[in-house]
């Protein structure tokens, strides 16, 4: 029992090595962004006060800041060309293969039936909203402008104080087609059953199964598609105005990196 505890003392002593050690490579990270902001200046004296120090800190806080808002802002898909263009492919072939199973189900529902189902209208909703989605994905581009990805987006987008537009929530309009979206098909399957016209309505029952899967997984493919965009560039000039400086943001790990610094450690974000 005692070799167990002491060696959960170890190991919790390794973790809070490992944390320490972190902290201390993100602070000479963010001194060595500072630098790059500012014009190269002397050192500090050795006899500088305490009060000298904290002016000097909130004035490198304050060159940050103004770096980052006079700065080009683009999203950045978490990937290479390559990655990029395949996952884009994928999710078009399978928001393009949702809508084909739509208009089919349409097809045997509106037959089996014999007549148009308010249902099937409301599923006609649904399959506009793959459309949009479509829209959005062919629209989008492996570099995004932020104001651009905010206007061609199925979600609400909001100003920071860094002047950088972020994504907030789903849309409403996208949220209650969704919502029907579990409605209807249910409803249609049953007013098929009331309305059985043989082999006929079995394969429209399957179709509205199959399109109802459809929509949903190709929705969440598309989704997370745009997920990736989780890099957000900042390119502007140095105070000096002779030298371009590009830092990233990694909204998964809520750090800023230099742009060179972060292409050693992920080099497939180049």
């Amino acid at each position: 029992m005692a070799d167990n505890i002491f060696e959960k003392v170890d190991k919790q002593s390794e973790m809070l090595d490992s944390i320490v050690a972190n902290q201390k490579q993100q602070s000479e990270l963010l001194h060595q962004i500072l630098g790059q902001m500012q014009n190269p200046k002397a050192a500090p004296q050795s006899g500088a006060t305490l009060m000298n120090a904290q002016i000097q800190r909130e004035n490198e806080k304050l060159t940050l800041q103004r770096f980052i808002r006079a700065a080009t802002k683009t999203y950045h898909y978490l990937g290479d060309a390559g990655e990029y263009q395949k996952e884009k492919s994928k999710a078009l072939v399978l928001l393009v293969l949702t809508i084909t199973v739509g208009i089919i189900t349409n097809i045997l529902t509106g037959v089996s039936a014999g007549l148009f189902s308010t249902f099937s209208l409301i599923e006609d909703l649904w399959f506009f909203l793959v459309f949009r989605m479509i829209c959005h994905v062919v629209h989008s581009k492996r570099f995004y402008d932020h104001i651009d990805y905010s206007a061609h987006s199925f979600e609400t987008f909001a100003m920071n104080a860094d002047g950088l537009y972020c994504p907030q929530k789903t849309k409403l309009s996208y949220r209650i087609i969704k919502i029907l979206a579990l409605i209807s098909t249910p409803c249609n399957i049953i007013f098929l059953c009331t309305h059985y016209q043989g082999a006929i309505t079995i394969f429209a029952i399957i179709f509205e199964v199959l399109a109802f899967a459809a929509v949903f997984f190709s929705l969440y493919v598309a989704e997370g598609f745009f997920c990736q965009y989780s890099l957000v560039f900042f390119t502007g000039k140095k105070e000096n105005g002779n030298e371009t400086v590009t830092l990233v943001f990694d909204k998964t790990f809520r750090q800023l990196y230099l742009k060179e610094e972060y292409e050693k450690q992920f080099p497939f974000a180049k």
